[in-house]
């Protein structure tokens, strides 16, 4: 699964936006992407060959940024990028990865973070993306 995150993160920073995995540094600046994931959940397959080569997972998308008009934003060219008008995919040394959006959660704002230069608190968005990968 780290191939398929580096291969997300990859899509993201050439967005011109920093991305993280788990958690972002206190001190990291706005906007900002947070993937987040298992540690690449096998798929429910009656094969015991199978099951241990495709893995099919949720990929966590979340944008922060200063206000909830800047998360739309972002968070469109992000599931854009990631999956295109639909489905999209990774480039992943041997491997055939696919990204379908299975769920946009609303926008929130972060009442536990305080942004220091304009004490407000920032707002974010939550995609979940399927992610398939299978040996190509």
């Amino acid at each position: 699964m780290i191939a398929e995150v580096t291969a997300a993160k990859a899509v993201i920073v050439a967005l011109g936006l920093p991305v993280y995995f788990a958690e972002a540094p206190a001190s990291a600046a706005f906007p900002r992407v947070i993937l987040w994931t298992s540690a690449g959940a096998p798929a429910l397959e009656s094969d015991i060959t199978s099951s241990t080569t495709v893995i099919d997972d949720i990929l966590g998308v979340t944008v922060a940024a200063e206000t909830a008009e800047a998360v739309l934003v972002h968070a469109a060219r992000v599931r854009t990028a990631l999956t295109g008008n639909g489905v999209g995919s990774l480039t992943v040394t041997g491997r055939t990865v696919t990204l379908v959006l299975s769920e946009s959660r609303p926008v929130l704002i972060d009442r536990d973070i305080t942004i220091p230069t304009t004490n407000t608190h920032p707002a974010y968005g939550v995609d979940l993306i399927r992610l398939v990968s299978i040996p190509s």
